[in-house]
């Protein structure tokens, strides 16, 4: 069953140390100095994700990436089913794969848009070569 209540996000990301405050359709990023960067409203959206200079909005079948310095549109495109109950998880070793924690967590991707199901291995990481390298273990 689907978590039907209303979610708030407070996270803080970035090298400047911004602050996103949102809760659907209202999003807010404020800078170090606690002043307002910018506000935007996007209907709809279940979780924000920072990843690298932009804002990944998830929806249940829509990826809106949003500039982190302005909150302008950069990118809405449609993407499969995701469960509505879900948030998103960031690894520091791999902020560009934001994986949609789940029943059965997918990964997201915005080149094209669209999810992935990770296997096991984590072989996903084909994705990120220039700055994650797997090693076999074998």
């Amino acid at each position: 069953m689907a978590d039907t209540r209303r979610r708030r996000i407070l996270r803080f990301f970035g090298p400047r140390g911004d602050l996103l405050a949102a809760e659907a359709p209202g999003i807010t990023v404020y800078d170090a100095a606690g002043d307002v960067r910018f506000r935007t409203e996007l209907d709809g959206f279940l979780d924000i994700a920072p990843v690298d200079d932009e804002l990944w909005a998830l929806a249940p079948a829509r990826l809106t990436r949003l500039s982190a310095r302005d909150g302008r549109v950069l990118g809405d495109e449609p993407v499969d089913y995701v469960e509505p109950g879900g948030r998103f998880l960031q690894s520091s070793i791999a902020p560009q794969l934001p994986v949609w924690h789940c029943a059965l967590p997918v990964v997201v991707r915005a080149a094209p848009a669209g999810i992935e199901v990770p296997g096991p291995g984590g072989e996903h990481a084909r994705h990120a070569q220039e700055r994650l390298r797997v090693a076999d273990p074998k």
